[in-house]
């Protein structure tokens, strides 16, 4: 079986419209120019981060440890700053539960040196909530740097018995 090349692919000469954050676009313009596409950005959001952090410090203070779920390198980028502003809260959050949608989140989330997360099989909020105990009452869930998050997830928190507190980063 030969491999495709970029003109035998179904992307070949076509316009394809990249609507991820200006800052997290190259890779997928990278892919497709690979695959033969003319990829042209356009941003259709903009991540800036929250720049006070302490809402999510004290979420995170709180006892009982649970369950710090991460969608996305954004979340990643949240508690790393977070940790850079306060080292301390390295000890409690290895106390914490994780759980990652993917495996470039998984990647970054390894680098803050919180212990092992589970890595959902399927990348989706399905995937996610499959990875989890089918119990978590008394648990709380943390989504650091989610603005949306899919319903999905929320209600399989919800029937799960935890409650989930959603400490993001701003997007427009």
């Amino acid at each position: 079986m030969r491999s495709m090349s970029s003109v035998d692919s179904p992307l070949a000469g076509r316009r394809v419209l990249v609507t991820r954050a200006a800052a997290q676009a190259e890779e997928t313009c990278a892919a497709l120019r690979a695959r033969g596409a003319s990829p042209v950005p356009m941003p259709t959001i903009a991540v800036s981060p929250r720049e006070d952090l302490r809402e999510l410090a004290e979420v995170l203070r709180r006892p009982p440890p649970g369950w710090l779920l991460v969608t996305s390198v954004n979340g990643v980028s949240a508690l790393s700053r977070l940790l850079d502003d306060e080292p301390s809260l390295r000890t409690t959050l290895r106390s914490w539960s994780s759980a990652v949608v993917g495996p470039r989140t998984a990647e970054a989330f390894a680098k803050l040196g919180l212990g092992e997360a589970l890595l959902a099989e399927e990348h989706r909020a399905e995937g996610l909530l499959a990875r989890l105990p089918t119990s978590l009452a008394g648990q709380p869930a943390v989504l650091p740097g989610a603005n949306k998050v899919r319903a999905a997830l929320l209600e399989g928190l919800a029937e799960r018995g935890t409650a989930t507190e959603k400490a993001r980063d701003d997007a427009e």
